[in-house]
């Protein structure tokens, strides 16, 4: 399997058509299903033809992350962290999920350029440079860590 980032982070934001109240714990609500509706929503805003599957796990040191699919040529897993996404609310979960469909995007069209602040440059594609930054919050909450998107 070839890993496609080494990041721990998520990035951007924006509103998601979901019928979901504001403030919202994601893990009173979001299961693979929801969570792959809203990654398969932002694939086609930034237009990655790519099949992206998403899987729990019970521990990701990444938090969430992206890698080829062992099955699949031209397909991708994230990988989410259980914990982590129990500490999400809705707003945090497109910012999250388009940083790392940023890493595919950039894994497809220059392989040999990524970077961090390039994931967050095509995640602000369909999220606001606000959202991320709160979702960097959460990241580093979560890591005990300061610093900045």
């Amino acid at each position: 399997m070839r890993r496609v980032v080494r990041r721990v982070g998520p990035l951007l934001g924006f509103t998601l058509l979901v019928a979901i109240p504001h403030a919202v714990s994601a893990s009173s609500w979001i299961d693979a299903t929801a969570l792959q509706a809203v990654v398969d929503d932002l694939r086609a805003r930034l237009s990655i033809p790519q099949v992206i599957q998403v899987v729990f796990v019970d521990e990701n040191p990444m938090l969430m992350s992206v890698e080829r699919a062992a099955d699949h040529d031209d397909g991708f897993v994230l990988q989410v962290d259980r914990t982590f996404l129990d500490a999400l609310t809705t707003d945090d979960l497109a910012p999250v999920v388009a940083h790392e469909l940023g890493h595919v995007w950039i894994f497809t069209h220059h392989p040999y350029l990524q970077t961090e602040a390039l994931a967050n440059r095509i995640a602000m594609r369909v999220v606001s440079r606000d959202q991320l930054a709160r979702a960097y919050d959460k990241v580093r909450a979560h890591h005990g860590a300061k610093g900045a998107p």
